[in-house]
């Protein structure tokens, strides 16, 4: 069953400031370990994007979990194997993620669905461990749709 629906715009300029003023701040407030360690280790020129990704998708994920509280840390931005964004949540916020993100020039937007969390991974929650329906990454079987695409 659908929760709620979020969707985010971020221009990269706004991102900027924030960053010049203060990135290390910034980094450890918004980021989780493991995507810090990502964001580590990559080019300068790639560092900027990356945060304003990041923000898009936790920012829309939070609109759609409402009136759930979580905090930025209780989502966690990674890509599937196919490169699609996906999100891990904390056991604070019980719900699946779907996520789409679009580029455009100076701007990022995010659209995230949440939707009720399986009952199989209910019993991950108050582990401590990140929830993720994802983590199976099945290739996805064609449908009818993409037979309709492919005669055209």
């Amino acid at each position: 069953m659908i929760h709620g629906l979020g969707v985010d715009i971020v221009h990269h300029p706004r991102i900027a400031k924030l960053f010049l003023r203060n990135a290390a701040g910034l980094v450890r407030r918004i980021l989780t370990d493991p995507e810090q360690a990502r964001y580590q280790v990559l080019a300068e020129d790639k560092k900027l994007p990356f945060l304003c990704t990041t923000w898009a998708i936790k920012e829309a994920a939070y609109k759609a979990a409402q009136p759930l509280p979580s905090s930025w840390k209780d989502a966690e931005v990674y890509h599937l194997k196919s490169g699609a964004p996906a999100l891990r949540t904390s056991p604070n916020v019980p719900l699946d993620f779907k996520v789409s993100v679009s580029h455009d020039g100076e701007y990022t937007i995010a659209s995230v669905l949440a939707s009720n969390l399986p009952k199989s991974l209910m019993d991950k929650r108050g582990t401590g461990e990140m929830i993720d329906e994802h983590e199976r990454d099945i290739p996805r079987k064609p449908d009818a749709a993409d037979a309709w695409i492919n005669k055209w």
